[in-house]
């Protein structure tokens, strides 16, 4: 007796290779673009600390610091930043806010069509409503807007 063998045909492997390439065409932009988000939305996270200093600071003062020496002091801390993030700084004055944090990311991290320094800011202003109350917005620069959270979008 003649056994048959079993097995991938040639049809069989080369329609399977078809299917994966076009699953990867879809699934790995997808997957660089979550991974890009993520890494806005940590810096987002460490950018959190700074503003609630500034917060508890405009609590205690009734103002926000009146220069980016005095803001220093609310600069977040951290035993390790994370790799993407070249530099966190607190600033008065910025974009017509009373203060902001800026947290500048390393070159590459996203994709960069204008070639502008990328960073995501949170800035506070006093609410003129209320006594101590605070008003914070983000944004960013040189960060395509779709990997922002859709709170920060404006």
């Amino acid at each position: 007796m003649n056994k048959r063998q079993a097995g991938f045909g040639g049809l069989q492997l080369i329609l399977a290779a078809a299917i994966i390439a076009g699953i990867s065409l879809v699934a790995v932009p997808k997957y660089k673009a979550f991974v890009n988000k993520s890494k806005i939305t940590e810096a987002l996270n460490l950018a959190g600390e700074s503003r609630r200093k500034l917060a508890e600071f405009y609590m205690t003062s009734n103002r926000f610091p009146s220069n980016d020496t005095e803001a220093a002091t609310a600069r977040t801390t951290t035993l390790s930043k994370p790799k993407f993030v070249r530099d966190l700084q607190v600033k008065t004055g910025f974009r017509n806010n009373e203060v902001a944090v800026l947290v500048y990311l390393n070159e590459g991290v996203v994709e960069n069509p204008s070639g502008d320094e990328q960073y995501i800011f949170l800035a506070g202003n006093s609410n003129k409503g209320g006594e101590y109350a605070v008003t914070w917005s983000c944004g960013s620069n040189g960060i395509p807007v779709d990997l922002l959270p859709d709170n920060c979008k404006g």
